[in-house]
Formats: C-alpha cells, sequence, structure tokens
C-alpha cells in the first residue's frame, strides 16, 4: 500500500516538475513515507471502522505497535429517555476506561457580585435522533435562579431540515 502512494508520489512529482515548490514539497513527502515505511514502534494498519447501533457509535482502529497487532475501540452510547450517556474506551478486548455521563442538573454561580448564589439548568426531556438524513433533537429545560425564581421557557426542537423552533 505504501510503495503504491510512494509510486503515485514520485510519478505527481515528475508532473509538476515545472514548479520548485512542488519539487521540494514532493521529495520531503517522499522521504516522510520511507521514514513510515520502517518505522518499527506505531505502524497504522487500517483506517477506522465506525458501526452505528441505534443510539451508539463504536469506532476501531487496528494498529501494530512494537511489532504486535493492537485494536483501540470507542464507544459512545445515548440514552435520550434518561438523558444520559456511556463513554467506553476497549484496547485489546479489555475494557480499560467508562464513564457514564448525566445531563440531568447543571449549576453555576451567578456573575460578579452574586457569585454566592447560583442559578441551575435542569434538563427533563431529551429526545436525540441520530438515524439518517440528518441529526434531530428536542429537548425542554427549567431554570433556577437562586431558588428564588423558576422559569420554564419553551422546549427547544432542531428538525432533520436543521430548523430550530420553540414549542410548549
Amino acid at each position: 500500500m505504501k510503495a503504491i502512494v510512494l509510486t503515485v508520489l514520485v510519478l505527481v512529482g515528475h508532473t509538476l516538475a515545472a514548479s520548485t515548490n512542488h519539487d521540494e514539497y514532493t521529495k520531503q513527502a517522499i522521504d516522510e513515507l520511507k521514514h513510515m515505511q520502517t518505522s518499527r514502534f506505531l505502524t497504522l494498519n487500517v483506517q477506522p471502522k465506525c458501526t452505528e447501533e441505534d443510539n451508539s457509535i463504536e469506532c476501531c482502529i487496528s494498529f501494530k505497535l512494537t511489532g504486535k497487532f493492537r485494536k483501540i475501540c470507542i464507544k459512545v452510547t445515548l440514552s435520550p429517555k434518561k438523558s444520559d450517556a456511556s463513554f467506553d474506551l476497549v484496547f485489546d478486548g479489555q475494557l480499560v476506561f467508562s464513564r457514564d455521563l448525566q445531563v440531568g442538573q447543571v449549576c453555576a454561580p451567578l456573575p460578579n457580585k452574586l457569585k454566592a448564589l447560583k442559578s441551575c439548568v435542569d434538563v427533563y426531556y431529551v429526545n436525540l435522533d441520530t438515524k439518517p438524513p440528518a441529526l434531530s433533537f428536542e429537548c425542554c429545560f427549567t431554570i433556577k435562579m437562586a431558588g428564588i425564581m423558576k422559569l420554564k421557557p419553551n422546549c427547544i426542537r432542531l428538525d432533520k431540515d436543521g430548523i430550530l423552533s420553540q414549542h410548549s
């Protein structure tokens, strides 16, 4: 594969020989490809492959590390009804890292002199659709200001045509 890429680069380099800048870039690219070919530490063998199922996506890449073939995968699963997501990192079939992320309530202090008080956004409904032709979602939330005021704005919707709207 690398030999084919190297051959194509050489042919392109000769075709563009009228410009010295192209010759310099071609020579540099050839030198880098030769170095990659002789590298023994890390060699990528294929492009990442991703598979999708309902509300999850998993991307894996195979590579050669110190002479051994390895595989690393990242999987993200969304649970729109529960407003959460999970993230998994798997190396050679072994789970290395897993984290659950809750959307739910996010709080932050108010700005300036009111920083002793906090405001919170509480997401109580999320509907996410990742199926083609495009991403769409619907999200409803309340805003709590310093425990003395509660706002319930209209829900937000992004449809498959990319139109953002509000509804109650």
